[in-house]
């Protein structure tokens, strides 16, 4: 019944953001076919190729944020990759866009000697990605004419990186004060052993969050070449924000937020609303190449299995 009524709560959600996509858009279906088949193969081809690089880096932030946390034997950066890939594919087809973290979480759960340890370090990461797309946004959007972006914007970035650094120390404080197995839980949660290392784990989340939105520039630029990249990468951050909403992979909301963000420097509805579904089909492509990286893992590369390495040695 729970598993029922969130799903019947996405699907009003995502035809709320659908109805509101048409109230701002007069587009026919055969304009937006065209506008999407208007796409250049190529851009499509490096959108992908930018979606790889960006699993790459998002396995350094990784490694980054449990070094951070002091995990006693870090998996090598092959196997960081691998499961960052394998658990897109999860977050991207599972509800609730937390499917792939779990598995992520669960996969180094060795690397620390409490219960807690591993899933601290995905939660932390997490955030730290929402900072660095804030940042990234605010940061660059003085540079585009008439381009204002709301005040509060920057400061909620950093706001969500002092909460992701300092939270996790005032929880582990909390466990004297908490009662039995929610104190003992508490008592587990890791000590922030490097806090250099998160410099590393803020850089990565905006280099992700650049890459994610050069994909998309690349799909936009196709169809507008007079859009800069400075724009993309200023525009696409803030419109990804939409997919925090309890939606069916973004659906609506996502091309809501193209077509007002993109709309505003001259991009048509039809161009705008392609690009967002030219990135969703980016993001479907390579989340289903992540299911064949999953089928294709030998048992004996699993990641229980999977050599680790000492964190020591920064």
């Amino acid at each position: 019944m729970k598993s029922a009524l969130r799903l019947g709560l996405r699907l009003v959600i995502t035809g709320a953001c659908f109805a509101l996509w048409l109230s701002l858009t007069d587009l026919s279906l055969s304009e937006l076919r065209d506008a999407v088949a208007g796409i250049a193969p190529t851009a499509f081809a490096a959108a992908i190729a930018l979606s790889i690089v960006n699993f790459g880096v998002g396995a350094v932030r990784w490694r980054f944020a449990l070094k951070a946390y002091g995990a006693s034997a870090v998996p090598p950066l092959r196997t960081l990759f691998r499961l960052y890939w394998v658990g897109f594919f999860f977050n991207t087809f599972v509800p609730a866009n937390v499917g792939g973290d779990l598995l992520r979480a669960h996969a180094t759960r060795d690397a620390f000697e409490g219960r807690t340890g591993a899933w601290i370090v995905v939660a932390v990461e997490r955030l730290f990605g929402l900072c660095g797309l804030v940042l990234l946004a605010s940061a660059l959007a003085p540079t585009i004419d008439g381009v204002e972006l709301p005040l509060w914007l920057a400061p909620l970035g950093v706001g969500a990186a002092l909460v992701a650094a300092l939270g996790v120390g005032m929880l582990r404080r909390a466990a004297s004060f908490a009662p039995g197995r929610l104190g003992t839980l508490l008592a587990s949660i890791p000590r922030l052993a490097s806090p250099r290392m998160l410099v590393g784990v803020l850089l990565c989340s905006i280099m992700t969050q650049a890459t994610v939105a050069l994909s998309a520039h690349m799909l936009i630029a196709s169809l507008e070449p007079e859009v800069s990249v400075i724009t993309s990468i200023t525009f696409v951050p803030v419109a990804l924000l939409t997919l925090y909403l309890p939606t069916i992979a973004g659906l609506g909301a996502r091309e809501t937020a193209f077509v007002v963000l993109f709309g505003t420097v001259g991009v048509s509805d039809a161009s705008a609303t392609a690009a967002s579904l030219g990135l969703l089909i980016v993001q479907l492509v390579t989340a289903l190449a992540g299911g064949l990286v999953l089928v294709a893992t030998p048992k004996k590369d699993a990641p229980d299995a999977d050599g680790a390495e000492p964190a020591s040695g920064n």
